[in-house]
């Protein structure tokens, strides 16, 4: 049993369901509705995947797309790599140091110039760049029809996906899991599996466990399909940016208070 419509929820259901496992899927409304659609989905192993062990798993990652590529031909993912870059002489120092340490690590990133970034990029213009670097095998997903990829393959492979339908309880014996009690009845349940986002918490809750989850709001702009301007993931140091095969492209920054004028931009003007 499989709480959770995501794309963690729907991966799962669908790795398993293909190795033989009875899989049932509980989703409180429709698939891809939570996290998972608010998603930028860069598909990478950068800086920001500390210690090494988190880096490795991401770097696994990476490669398991490629592998899923195989088996879901037309998986809604992208690649042509990931362009980062600085504007400021105290971040560059950073930069230069966190790249070196992937490199150490054996990740395949490697430093630009403005005029090599520029050859990548022609129509993007970041302004004066002190620092930049490349990394070819990383791309992008589109969250939304990526699950439903997976929830597809899943269905194939004899899963049942059960929506709109809330999880209200659980029946535990002995410490045991035994069923789940939803708003569309009860459910036998020999392993239950929480892959909730956000719900989580208040449903381990219910078997009496806690599930810490840190804040980390963001902000993401989609536009409608425009002419081709980005042609890899950019990340700057006030926004990133995607677009897919179809023009529309994908607006995102990590958003605690807001930070800097693009944030601004985007929150007072959407459209």
């Amino acid at each position: 049993m499989i709480v959770g419509g995501g794309i963690l929820g729907a991966s799962l259901a669908y790795h398993l369901s293909r190795r033989g496992a009875r899989v049932t899927l509980l989703e409180k409304e429709a698939p891809a509705a939570g996290a998972t659609s608010r998603s930028f989905a860069w598909i990478n192993a950068d800086f920001s995947k500390q210690p090494f062990a988190y880096h490795t798993l991401n770097k696994l990652g990476v490669w398991a797309y490629r592998l899923l590529q195989q088996q879901l031909p037309g998986l809604p993912v992208e690649w042509g790599g990931c362009l980062q870059w600085c504007l400021d002489d105290a971040r560059a120092k950073q930069f230069e140091r966190q790249l070196r340490q992937l490199e150490e690590w054996g990740y395949d990133v490697r430093s630009v110039s403005g005029a090599e970034f520029h050859n990548l990029e022609p129509d993007f213009r970041p302004g004066k760049i002190l620092a930049a670097s490349f990394a070819e095998q990383e791309g992008f997903a589109n969250p939304t029809a990526l699950t439903e990829a997976f929830l597809k393959g899943a269905r194939e492979a004899g899963a049942e996906l059960v929506y709109p339908c809330e999880v209200t309880g659980l029946d535990l014996q002995a410490g045991r899991i035994r069923s789940v009690k939803t708003t569309k009845g009860e459910f036998a349940a020999g392993v239950l599996l929480l892959a909730a986002g956000v719900g989580t918490p208040a449903l381990a809750s219910m078997a009496g466990l806690r599930v810490p989850l840190i804040p980390a709001p963001g902000l993401l702009v989609h536009t409608k399909p425009m002419p081709a301007m980005v042609h890899r993931v950019l990340v700057g140091p006030d926004a990133h940016f995607k677009q897919y095969r179809d023009g529309g492209m994908v607006i995102g920054d990590d958003l605690g208070p807001t930070k800097n004028a693009v944030q601004e931009t985007l929150i007072e003007h959407p459209r």
